[in-house]
């Protein structure tokens, strides 16, 4: 709540540093592990070689973690939720994908507005409906998108564009 307090306030900062993305992306995967619920994993294909970022690793880790939690909190049937990355075009491609409930077609430009919260899931799991609203603006705020791909019933994808070091030092 702090941290959205901050964003609308527009005093939200971010401390910019190099990321070695292939280490601290394997870190977010084995840290957000150790939190997942008993009988719940995490798998995570990182190759050795991204390129780095530049970003507040903290303010991204935290997005990442807010995907990978509700990636296992909307997926009651499933066991395991997926972190996949790759380089493309002068970015970082991160996919966070699991076979939960998904999301209705018609909510899915609705689900980063700040407290929308999908029908489906209203009863499922508590929240505020501030989680996806928060990656957003930590991705955006690092020149990065976010998107989404679901089919009810079957599961989630949200991908995170985010520019490589060397892309973002010419923006």
């Amino acid at each position: 709540m702090l941290d959205f307090a901050r964003i609308e306030e527009g005093r939200q900062q971010y401390q910019r540093a190099r990321i070695d993305t292939t280490p601290w992306l394997c870190a977010i995967a084995d840290d957000f592990q150790t939190i997942a619920p008993e009988g719940k994993t995490v798998v995570a294909t990182v190759p050795d070689q991204l390129p780095p970022l530049v970003g507040d690793r903290q303010a991204l880790g935290r997005a990442i973690q807010n995907l990978l939690d509700n990636g296992l909190k909307y997926s009651p049937a499933s066991d395991r939720v997926w972190l996949d990355a790759d380089s493309h075009g002068g970015s970082v491609v991160i996919r966070i994908r699991d076979e939960g409930v998904g999301i209705p077609v018609p909510e899915q430009k609705r689900i980063f507005e700040r407290f929308f919260r999908g029908s489906e899931v209203v009863d499922l799991v508590k929240g505020a409906g501030l989680g996806l609203s928060l990656v957003r603006h930590a991705v955006a705020a690092h020149h990065g998108t976010v998107e989404v791909e679901s089919v009810p019933g079957r599961g989630t994808t949200f991908t995170l564009r985010l520019p490589a070091a060397e892309q973002a030092a010419r923006s």
